[in-house]
């Protein structure tokens, strides 16, 4: 949601609607197998790109792949990694178990709801990461 937030996609000063949460590329289908593979989502008003990596619960994955991607994408000055967290509800993990079992739309519903919960958690960090992002120019 965080990168969402970030691109102005999702509103910074109001909680989504259900509906807003499920049409971000958060709730797609393939998301899941896409563990680890960082995906672009767009760029921002300062021209920076704006990707999303899901490592699930795996900080080692985490690591591996942010120096795999500075390595394919030479000069290290130039990026800012985020790493905007939030501490999962009880909606969130039930919904990502519904997910995993592959019961999406029960899943999706649920987790939606928990992020509607702790929605201001996360745009609080994105506007500190904005905010990081312009003092380095």
């Amino acid at each position: 949601m965080a990168g969402w937030i970030h691109l102005n996609q999702l509103p910074v000063d109001r909680v989504p609607t259900i509906k807003q949460l499920n049409a971000t590329l958060e709730f797609a289908p393939e998301k899941y197998s896409k563990v680890g593979i960082p995906q672009f989502l767009g760029r921002d008003e300062l021209n920076n790109e704006i990707f999303f990596v899901d490592f699930g619960n795996d900080t080692n994955l985490g690591l591996q792949t942010a120096c795999f991607f500075l390595k394919e994408h030479s000069n290290l000055l130039e990026w800012k990694f985020f790493d905007i967290r939030i501490q999962p509800n009880t909606y969130i993990r039930f919904g990502r178990m519904l997910y995993m079992l592959k019961l999406a739309n029960h899943g999706q519903k649920v987790m939606s709801r928990g992020i509607q919960s702790c929605y201001f958690q996360i745009a609080g960090q994105v506007i500190r990461a904005k905010e990081l992002c312009k003092s380095f120019g």
